[in-house]
């Protein structure tokens, strides 16, 4: 009986059974010959069977073939794992080396667990069950202090080693909030300095036009995007005569995350450029719990006045 007539009966398990050869030809039909009396041949096409044939005997193969991924480790948990009976298995840690193992109970049957369970100095543990015919408990203590329960039940399949990985270590909420600080302070850095950063494109302005805030004149020069932010860079004009001491709360609305300036005090008839960070998106989390960013990269210049008043107010 060939491989086909097999996976048919598989197919159609309440038909009779197939008499004769299933003969192939170039258009990939075959006729099934021999059918009960006062049935017409049917044709069929084989590009099916010879598909399910093929999906089925992998799945087979799959189930027989116990596969293991890297496992993180669960110290909380007792991992069950089916180790081969025959053979050897390896048990390890990746990133980090086994420093010491418990087993239980000490003899399984006549099988004195120590000699089948061993710990090498490479940090491996190496396991070799013959004979061994009930489940036994493992647990190994990795050099960097992680711990894991094992529950291993010998079994008939193939050696194939196991492998724990290190458990992930939750991000400190705090360090993120940093990490995202420094890249919105190179974002704002480099659009200071007329370089778009590396993912932004330039978007068109829709009001070009200069606004004047007292003593301080506002024109929008550029406006960068990504999928997550828009840089405005904008020139500051001080248009009176004295010096004006600029403050980020002055520039930004309660949907901005940050501002930095040139230099925080602007001269008398001097000019310095602004850019301001803000989401492209509603809903885009806010940097800071209390208040945004405040990037001031560069030392204040040296001011004549004694008491430079400060610029307050909403620019819009």
């Amino acid at each position: 009986m060939t491989k086909t007539d097999i996976f048919l009966q598989i197919l159609f398990p309440r038909r009779r059974k197939l008499e004769g050869r299933v003969r192939n030809d170039r258009a990939s039909v075959g006729w099934i010959r021999n059918l009960p009396h006062g049935r017409k041949r049917q044709r069929f096409s084989l590009g099916k069977f010879r598909t399910a044939g093929r999906n089925m005997a992998l799945v087979m193969l799959m189930g027989l073939m116990p596969v293991y991924g890297a496992v993180p480790l669960n110290d909380t948990a007792v991992m069950d794992v089916n180790i081969s009976r025959k053979g050897l298995t390896r048990l390890s840690v990746k990133g980090d080396g086994i420093q010491d193992i418990f087993v239980y109970p000490v003899i399984s049957g006549e099988v004195a667990l120590q000699d089948a369970v061993q710990l090498h100095k490479s940090g491996h543990v190496f396991m070799a069950p013959e004979g061994i015919k009930e489940p036994f408990y493992l647990t190994v203590i990795t050099q960097k202090g992680h711990v894991q329960d094992l529950k291993i039940s010998p079994m008939t399949q193939q050696s194939v080693p196991l492998i724990l990985t290190l458990p992930e270590s939750p991000q400190d909420p705090h360090d993120a909030l940093q990490q995202e600080r420094n890249v919105l302070e190179k974002y704002l850095l480099s659009a200071l300095q007329g370089i778009p950063p590396r993912g932004f494109t330039q978007l068109s302005l829709s009001d070009a036009s200069s606004r004047q805030i007292g003593n301080l004149a506002v024109t929008p020069l550029h406006l960068y995007g990504s999928d997550r932010y828009l840089l405005s860079v904008c020139d500051l004009e001080n248009t009176g005569e004295q010096d004006l001491t600029l403050m980020a709360e002055s520039f930004l609305s309660s949907s901005d995350l940050a501002v930095v300036f040139e230099r925080p005090v602007l001269t008398p008839q001097s000019k310095i450029r602004m850019v301001i960070v803000s989401p492209r998106h509603e809903g885009l989390p806010v940097l800071s719990d209390d208040n945004p960013v405040l990037t001031e990269p560069l030392s204040p210049s040296p001011s004549p006045s004694s008491s430079p008043p400060t610029i307050k107010g909403d620019p819009e």
